[in-house]
C-alpha cells in the first residue's frame, strides 16, 4: 500500500514539475518572439540606414562626375583662350605639369617591359 502512495505522490510531483515546466516554456517562447521582433526591427532599420547610405553614396558619385566633366570642360576651354583667369591658369599649369610627367612616366614603363 505504501508503494501506492508514493506512486500517486510521484504522479502529482511529475504533473506538476510538467505544468511548471509548460508554463516557464510559454514564457520563454514569449519571450523570443519578443527577441525576434527586436531582431526583425533592428534589421530593418539597417537596411534602410544601408539603402540610405548606398544612395548617397551614389550620389556622391554623381556629384564627382559632374565636378569632373565642369574640370573637363573648363580645362577645354582655358587651353582654347576662350576662359582666362590668374587662378585658373595657374591650376592648367599644374594639370600640363602632371600630364606631362605622366607621359613621362608611361614612357619609362614602357622602356621596362620593352626590355624584358
Amino acid at each position: 500500500m505504501a508503494e501506492k502512495i508514493d506512486i500517486k505522490k510521484l504522479q502529482k510531483k511529475a504533473t506538476k514539475a510538467l505544468k511548471e515546466a509548460s508554463r516557464r516554456l510559454e514564457g520563454a517562447g514569449k519571450d523570443a518572439r519578443v527577441l525576434v521582433k527586436r531582431g526583425e526591427d533592428e534589421l530593418i532599420k539597417l537596411s534602410k540606414v544601408g539603402r540610405a547610405q548606398l544612395e548617397i553614396l551614389a550620389l556622391s558619385l554623381k556629384k564627382e562626375q559632374l565636378y569632373r566633366q565642369i574640370g573637363m570642360k573648363v580645362w577645354q576651354l582655358s587651353t582654347g583662350g576662350k576662359l582666362t583667369t590668374k587662378k585658373l591658369k595657374i591650376f592648367c599649369e599644374e594639370l600640363s605639369s602632371i600630364n606631362k610627367n605622366v607621359k613621362s612616366k608611361k614612357k619609362s614603363i614602357n622602356k621596362v617591359l620593352k626590355t624584358r
